[in-house]
């Protein structure tokens, strides 16, 4: 789906239409460090730029992208990814009781030329999965995180696969990549988290707080 789990659960900053607090989750575990190599990349190389894409109906969206200037190490302060961190949340889903694992792995998968950094992404609704998704993240030169595209199924109550609508590579069949998250948010900016997705929209008045990276 194109919105994944931070959207779905409202954890990050960026949502659509309306604010979205972060919310810690229910529990971390395997967690590791990181640099922050990437999030200060832009303080220590002056000269780079990196131009936000600006969010535009259809097929007139094609964000200019340097593919030499990503990396799969994500450090962003407001979205790290750090390694080995596993993220459980909890909430209530269509009237469900629902819990979301998500797995921040080390692997990665090249996607339109940028290396991305795999997470593994599970649902589930008053006990039984039902949905599994790879998402793919990789952050520019200048500290922004983009999102290359997701793996997702649907699965009925037996485990079989129903659906995989919204699964999308950046690159392929005119798919495109967008920013999940800004380096350094500005209130009220509007941006495509991904060619398929719908304008998404720094929070306004909530009050929120940066992950840790350790």
């Amino acid at each position: 789906m194109t919105k994944t789990w931070a959207a779905r659960l409202g954890v990050v900053l960026v949502a659509t239409g309306v604010g979205a607090a972060m919310l810690a989750p229910t529990a971390q575990a395997g967690t590791t460090g990181a640099s922050a190599k990437g999030a200060t990349s832009a303080a220590k190389h002056p000269g780079s730029r990196c131009p936000l894409p600006v969010f535009g109906p259809g097929k007139s969206y094609h964000p200019k992208i340097n593919r030499k200037s990503f990396t799969a190490e994500v450090t962003n302060p407001w979205f790290p990814l750090v390694v080995g961190r596993t993220m459980i949340y909890t909430g209530v889903k269509d009237g469900k009781q629902a819990l979301n694992v998500v797995v921040i792995t080390p692997h990665t998968k090249v996607i339109d030329g940028v290396r991305t950094r795999v997470i593994e992404d599970r649902l589930y609704l008053a006990g039984a999965l039902e949905e599994r998704t790879r998402d793919y993240y990789a952050q520019d030169g200048c500290g922004n995180v983009w999102y290359f595209g997701e793996d997702t199924a649907t699965l009925d109550a037996n485990g079989k696969v129903t659906s995989t609508e919204g699964s999308f590579h950046a690159g392929v069949k005119g798919a495109q990549p967008g920013v999940f998250m800004q380096a350094h948010p500005r209130i009220g900016r509007e941006f495509r988290q991904a060619r398929q997705g719908s304008p998404s929209r720094c929070a306004t008045r909530e009050r929120v707080s940066r992950p840790s990276l350790r």
